[in-house]
């Protein structure tokens, strides 16, 4: 392999991993989220939808189902692996769904690694370093958009930002704080 598609390789794993931290921490901000903050709203009949990815917080749901067109060499190298790995040949059921998931998601490093560990070469060239950088670009958005959600900002800002953020969700929600709720919110989270 390329010294180029090397580092793209290390990229790709220190993205996976910063991905994982945060897509981790913001699980944990949204459980102490819902049980301290949510129960206000939650309790007045309030629905909000929830971006799991990202911790986000909307009345409704924006998602869309679109998938994005992949490339030739990303189909072909699916195909070999799912050949491979599928269950009925006697594959296991959660390698399967990692290769689907790296495929659907245009994960063409994560495709390439677990090809590597199969033992199916896959010829690289200097296109594929586009394909690498848009995987890398990928995990880099996600992680962004995880930091811009509002479980994020309230839980990593400072307390201008903590409270900024509960007034947004009054006039958000049509109600407000008790002073004793507020003060209890801020304490706990400051």
């Amino acid at each position: 392999m390329q010294i180029s598609l090397k580092k793209y390789a290390h990229k790709y794993e220190y993205l996976k991993l910063e991905l994982e931290e945060t897509e981790s921490k913001v699980t944990n901000y949204t459980k102490k989220w819902n049980t301290e903050i949510g129960k206000f709203y939650l309790d007045q009949k309030i629905v909000a939808w929830q971006n799991i990815d990202t911790g986000e917080l909307k009345l409704n749901d924006p998602s869309n189902s679109s998938k994005k067109p992949s490339a030739k060499k990303l189909k072909k190298l699916y195909r070999q692996l799912t050949t491979l790995t599928h269950p009925d040949k006697g594959g296991s059921v959660e390698e399967f769904n990692h290769i689907k998931n790296d495929y659907e998601s245009g994960d063409f490093i994560g495709l390439v690694k677990r090809a590597g560990e199969k033992d199916i070469d896959v010829e690289l060239d200097e296109d594929d370093l586009v394909l690498f950088e848009n995987t890398c670009r990928e995990i880099e958005n996600k992680i962004s958009k995880t930091k811009e959600s509002v479980v994020w900002k309230f839980f990593n800002g400072d307390m201008l930002a903590k409270k900024t953020i509960l007034k947004g969700i009054e006039k958000e929600f049509a109600f407000t704080f008790e002073q004793k709720d507020y003060d209890k919110i801020l304490d706990i989270v400051g």
